[in-house]
């Protein structure tokens, strides 16, 4: 059985703060439905974080976020903006290296149906739902967090990307070339190759992304509250 620790350290960053409104999105956005985000309206959360990549948020207020630096294991930030790592070990010593978080229910799957399709340069990677039944997919690569409606609507809530990186990856990604060096590089003002997104803190409008390059989270209070996750009542 692995062993676990916590390893409890100061914070710099600022706290989880939910007070802070949302700056107008991009001109040219649709009247109806949510408005986008602009970049300005992004904040850093946590410090120090090694490839956060996944994220989960907690009734508590809390975001969990798995390590993969020296200490592995998962990092909480609490509200105040403190941060603690949740150290483990695996039975021979070897520090665990934690890349994904998850909690377990019992559930079943319907069939399986294709909602819409995503044109190049798009490299869909996580995702949550909203309380309006529509789902928030986040795309590595070209930092675009796209809104989908259950009919296939599409619309870009948030982006930060450069055609020529894009065009590069793909071309890489259409040969069956694309690797590390794709992945492992952005061409971006503030977000750095997201691919989580979670939703938490009060009234879910908090919305948190992971990324595979950065240090911190990037948090923006979203224009539509979230569905409240599977694990949000648990005791």
């Amino acid at each position: 059985m692995a062993r676990r620790r916590m390893i409890e350290t100061p914070s710099s960053a600022a706290p989880l703060s939910h007070e802070r409104p949302a700056a107008p999105g991009p001109p040219g956005a649709a009247a109806a439905g949510a408005t986008p985000v602009g970049l300005d309206a992004l904040r850093e959360i946590g410090n120090g974080l090694s490839r956060p990549e996944c994220v989960l948020c907690a009734a508590s207020g809390s975001v969990y976020v798995p390590q993969w630096g020296e200490t592995g294991g998962v990092c909480e930030i609490a509200p105040d903006g403190r941060q603690r790592v949740y150290a483990g070990q695996a039975p021979d010593g070897r520090e665990l290296r934690a890349n994904g978080i998850a909690l377990r229910a019992v559930a079943s799957l319907g069939a399986r149906e294709t909602v819409t399709r995503f044109g190049p340069g798009t490299f869909p990677d996580g995702l949550c739902f909203d309380a309006e039944g529509q789902a928030w997919v986040t795309r590595i690569v070209s930092n675009r967090v796209i809104r989908v409606a259950p009919d296939g609507a599409r619309r870009v809530m948030l982006e930060d990307s450069e055609p020529e990186h894009l065009s590069f990856v793909e071309a890489a990604y259409q040969a069956a070339t694309m690797g590390r060096v794709h992945l492992d590089q952005a061409r971006s003002r503030r977000l750095r190759n997201i691919a989580r997104l979670a939703v938490g803190g009060p009234g879910l409008r908090p919305a948190y992304m992971g990324c595979l390059l950065g240090s911190t989270l990037m948090a923006f209070d979203a224009p539509a509250a979230g569905h409240p996750p599977a694990h949000w009542s648990w005791g």
